[in-house]
């Protein structure tokens, strides 16, 4: 069992599948697990029209968005933060949210032609956005863990970040 504070970061591509390897984790562990995501901050942000302005705020945006993930780990519970580094900002800012917690990171890796059909297959999802994030995400970042989800199955990852986790 994971005592907390403590906190798991999948990075990785859009549809490579850190959503679901967040959910079964939260399913299978015995610990109560926060589901911090990128996504679901993203979705409180007022998008469409209003890009330029947010693009423009892209700093202060990204500095609460972290800030919040290590507070809640900070606060003394288990999170796993399921993020996309789009941008090589990204990492650093997470390090230093997370100062201080003990953390598991994780690089979920898919074949571009791989996440190019779960996007397409998704449909909730910008087919080519896996494409331009690809080259980015996991340049320069230090992992203890790497996954592929073409190899593994969110069964077997969350058996292998178990494994991390209890070992």
């Amino acid at each position: 069992m994971v005592a907390g504070p403590y906190a798991i970061v999948l990075n990785g591509t859009s549809s490579a599948g850190k959503t679901s390897i967040a959910l079964e984790l939260q399913r299978r562990r015995p610990e109560v697990w926060f589901h911090a995501s990128i996504d679901t901050f993203l979705n409180m942000l007022p998008l469409g029209e209003r890009i330029d302005e947010i693009e423009a705020e892209l700093l202060p945006i990204g500095m609460g968005v972290h800030a919040a993930m290590g507070a809640l780990a900070k606060a003394g519970n288990r999170v796993i933060v399921d993020h996309v580094f789009a941008m090589p900002a990204i990492e650093p800012l997470l390090r230093s949210a997370l100062d201080g917690v003990p953390s598991l990171w994780v690089g979920v890796h898919c074949p571009l032609e791989e996440l190019e059909r779960r996007e397409r297959a998704r449909g909730d999802r910008e087919v080519g956005a896996a494409r331009r994030q690809i080259d980015v995400v996991h340049q320069g970042v230090a992992y203890d863990l790497e996954l592929d989800t073409s190899l593994l199955d969110r069964t077997a990852c969350v058996e292998v970040i178990g494994r991390h986790l209890d070992g």
